[in-house]
């Protein structure tokens, strides 16, 4: 009898942790609106539900970047940065689009457009340097101004985030004034890869 009831607690458990498990993941909505935790440089949780930034890259949580020739930790530094930026206000997303996730780095996400007290989060970013605009033409020109500026990550040398997914540190230093390569050079090359990708465009911007 012993052994039905500790049985029978151990079946409870597994199912209050599976409704639980299947009450947080992702689901699509219009509208997503809360106050945010942030999860990495593009990435927030609002109300359980997992969200990228629509329309941007950025730097990977564990990514390192370089300043004055030195490494530091750029994905935590701009993660940081978000988290001030956004505080304890309500944040608004609009669904763009579905993110299925990818070589083990995360759950399924929603892909959308989110501002705070009225600040397009993915603008705020790009434009200070903190992350590179992404298959969308909407953030070209600001992230272009932020790099011959020299602001955030442009002023060193870092990889361009979705470079440094697929091979961490091996990735090659290819973006900001200490890199060698230009703006316009850079930048060439990620419109390239845009319209490359928007020919065959990928669900989960």
């Amino acid at each position: 009898m012993r052994k039905l009831i500790v049985r029978t607690g151990l079946v409870h458990a597994v199912l209050a942790l599976a409704t639980g498990a299947a009450s947080a993941e992702t689901r699509i909505q219009d509208v997503y609106e809360g106050r945010a935790t942030v999860i990495d440089a593009d990435g927030l949780r609002i109300r359980g539900n997992n969200i990228r930034l629509w329309g941007v890259d950025g730097p990977e949580y564990d990514q390192v970047c370089l300043k004055d020739r030195q490494a530091f930790q750029c994905g935590r530094d701009v993660s940081q940065h978000l988290r001030t930026l956004i505080g304890r206000s309500v944040v608004r997303c609009e669904y763009r689009d579905w993110n299925e996730g990818q070589l083990g780095l995360y759950a399924p996400r929603a892909v959308a457009r989110c501002t705070v007290r009225g600040i397009d989060i993915a603008d705020w970013l790009v434009s200070r340097g903190y992350a590179v605009p992404f298959y969308v033409p909407q953030y070209v020109n600001a992230g272009r101004q932020a790099c011959n500026a020299g602001l955030g990550l442009w002023s060193g040398a870092w990889s361009e985030p979705s470079a440094w997914r697929i091979r961490r540190e091996g990735a090659g230093m290819g973006l900001g004034r200490q890199s060698g390569r230009s703006c316009q050079q850079a930048f060439r090359e990620m419109q390239s890869r845009m319209d490359r990708y928007n020919r065959h465009r990928p669900r989960g911007l």
